[in-house]
């Protein structure tokens, strides 16, 4: 019913369109004085679009800006990743989201600064849509040490990274993702 929050684009349009809508209506509750609540509908529903066109275009402007490791994120990593005992992993992207990709060479340069092999760099898809950072651990489903460290040397940098396992068989054992972004605001 409400196809207009799948896009950043369509909210700011459509908010637009709302708030337009309740001026009209407002207005037509200043002409019939037998229907005084039309201007109070009205005044809620200009307001509501107003809200709703300024949410796009705040959402719009954190879209456009691509994540990026800052020197100082990249400083903690590398000193928090030299550490960790090293083990082959892949860096995944999520599908053909051009802005994921560069997240993800930038984090696969760090892993291969700090002596990790990464096997396989590619774009992957997903049958749910999810956003942020996460590392899987294949063949088993107990926690691997290394994938917990990667995590944890994340954390201590500020990112979160989602921890997860998964007894299908794969190689490399385990596989970093970066899912799209996400428009969450603090």
């Amino acid at each position: 019913m409400i196809s207009f929050w799948n896009s950043i684009d369509r909210l700011a349009r459509e908010g637009l369109k709302i708030a337009w809508f309740g001026a009209a209506i407002m207005l037509l509750g200043k002409i019939l004085p037998d229907y005084k609540w039309l201007f109070w509908f009205g005044a809620g529903s200009t307001l509501t679009g107003l809200i709703l066109q300024q949410r796009g275009a705040h959402l719009k402007k954190i879209d456009a800006t691509p994540r990026m490791l800052t020197n100082e994120i990249k400083k903690d990593l590398l000193h928090a990743l030299r550490n960790i005992p090293k083990q082959p992993l892949g860096v995944y992207y999520f599908g053909q989201d051009t802005e994921a990709k560069q997240y993800a060479a930038q984090i696969k340069e760090l892993f291969e600064a700090t002596g990790f092999s990464v096997e396989c760099f590619s774009g992957f898809l997903v049958f749910e849509a999810r956003s942020g950072l996460s590392v899987t651990v294949y063949n088993g489903g107990q926690s691997d040490t290394t994938a917990t460290r990667i995590r944890d040397a994340f954390s201590v940098a500020g990112l979160e990274v989602l921890l997860e396992t998964n007894p299908n068989c794969m190689k490399p054992v385990i596989q970093f993702a970066v899912h799209q972004k996400s428009l969450r605001v603090n």
